[in-house]
C-alpha cells in the first residue's frame, strides 16, 4: 500500500506540474500576443511620423546631409570603426523588446524548473544526459591539434611572407617578379589552408559538431589572413612612392588582436571600452549556456520520430 500510494503521489505531482506548464504557457501567449500587437502599432505610428518629416524637410534635412557627408569617411580610406553601443543595447531600451526579452528569460528558467521537478520525480535525481554532447563533439584531441595547426599557420606564415615582401620591395629592381614569388606563396598556403582541413575531417570521421568546428574555423582564419594581406598592400605600394625608409608592417600583436576580433576587416586598432564589462560577460555566458543545455533537453527527451512528425507538419 505504501509503494502504491507513493506512485500515486508522484503521478499527481507530475500531473500538477504538467498542468501548471501549460497554463502558464498559456498565460505567455496571451501576453505575448498583446505586446506584439502594441508594438506594430507604435512602429506603424512611427513610421507615419517619419514620412511626415521626410514630406516636409525644411532645413532638418540639409543639416542631416551636412552631419552625415562629415561623418562618412572618404571612400579611399575604406571603412571606418566607430565606438557606439550595439543593436541590442538600442532596442532593449524600448520597453516592449525589454518585456519580450524577460519574458523569454522567464521562459528559460521554467523550462529550468519544470526539467528539475519532472527528473526528481521520474528518477529521483537530476538527469544531465551528456552522451549527445560527447558524441557531437567528439575527437577532441584531433579537432584541437587540426585548429592549433591552422591557428598557428594563419599567425605566421601571412605576417612573414608580407614583412619579407614589404622589407625588400622599394629596393627591388623586378618589383613585379617579386610581387609574383610572394603572390603565389600566400596563394598556396591559402589552397593548404582549405585542402588541409577539409581532408582531416573526412579521413578521421569527426563527428557533426566537430566538423563544424573545423570547417568553420577553416573559413574564418582563410577570410581573416585574406584581409590583413588585402588592407595592408595598398600601404607598401604607397611606402614605396614615398621617402620613408621603414616599411609601414603591422605589429604581430595588432595582428594576433585581429585575428580574434569580431570582424573580417583589418584595421591597425579598434576602438574599445575603456574597461571589460565582468558582469555582462558573465550574464551572457550563463544565458548562451542556458539556452544550449535547454535545447539538449528538448534533443534527447523528444523521440526521434515526434520531431520528424513535427517538421512534416510544419513544412505542410
Amino acid at each position: 500500500m505504501d509503494l502504491e500510494h507513493v506512485i500515486n503521489r508522484k503521478m499527481d505531482l507530475k500531473r500538477k506540474a504538467e498542468l501548471l506548464k501549460s497554463e502558464l504557457m498559456k498565460e505567455v501567449d496571451i501576453h505575448f500576443d498583446e505586446f506584439v500587437n502594441n508594438l506594430i502599432e507604435e512602429s506603424t505610428a512611427l513610421e507615419a511620423s517619419t514620412a511626415a518629416t521626410n514630406f516636409y524637410p525644411g532645413n532638418g534635412e540639409k543639416d542631416g546631409n551636412k552631419v552625415r557627408a562629415v561623418a562618412r569617411p572618404p571612400p579611399e580610406h575604406g571603412k571606418l570603426f566607430m565606438s557606439r553601443r550595439s543593436l541590442l543595447d538600442e532596442l532593449f531600451e524600448v520597453n516592449h523588446f525589454r518585456t519580450i526579452y524577460h519574458m523569454f528569460i522567464a521562459l528559460l528558467i521554467l523550462f529550468i524548473l519544470s526539467t528539475l521537478v519532472v527528473d526528481g520525480i521520474d528518477q529521483g535525481r537530476l538527469v544531465l544526459e551528456f552522451d549527445l554532447l560527447e558524441y557531437a563533439f567528439g575527437k577532441f584531441p584531433i579537432v584541437f591539434s587540426t585548429w592549433l595547426c591552422m591557428f598557428l599557420g594563419t599567425l605566421i606564415i601571412p605576417y612573414v611572407l608580407l614583412s619579407m615582401w614589404a622589407q625588400g620591395y622599394k629596393t627591388s629592381s623586378h618589383r613585379k617578379l617579386r610581387t609574383l614569388l610572394y603572390g603565389t606563396l600566400y596563394m598556396t598556403f591559402q589552397m593548404g589552408l582549405g585542402f588541409c582541413p577539409a581532408y582531416i575531417v573526412l579521413q578521421h570521421n569527426l563527428p557533426p559538431a566537430s566538423r563544424f568546428v573545423v570547417i568553420l574555423e577553416q573559413i574564418r582564419l582563410i577570410m581573416k589572413s585574406h584581409s590583413f594581406i588585402r588592407e595592408n598592400i595598398p600601404r607598401i605600394f604607397s611606402f614605396a612612392k614615398e621617402k620613408a625608409s621603414v616599411a609601414p608592417v603591422p605589429q604581430v600583436t595588432q595582428y594576433l588582436y585581429f585575428l580574434f576580433a569580431p570582424t573580417l576587416i583589418y584595421r591597425d586598432s579598434y576602438p574599445r571600452n575603456p574597461s571589460i564589462r565582468w558582469g555582462y560577460v558573465a550574464t551572457k555566458f550563463l544565458q548562451v549556456n542556458g539556452s544550449f543545455y535547454n535545447v539538449l533537453k528538448c534533443v534527447v527527451q523528444l523521440p526521434c520520430q515526434s520531431i520528424i512528425t513535427c517538421i512534416a507538419n510544419t513544412c505542410a
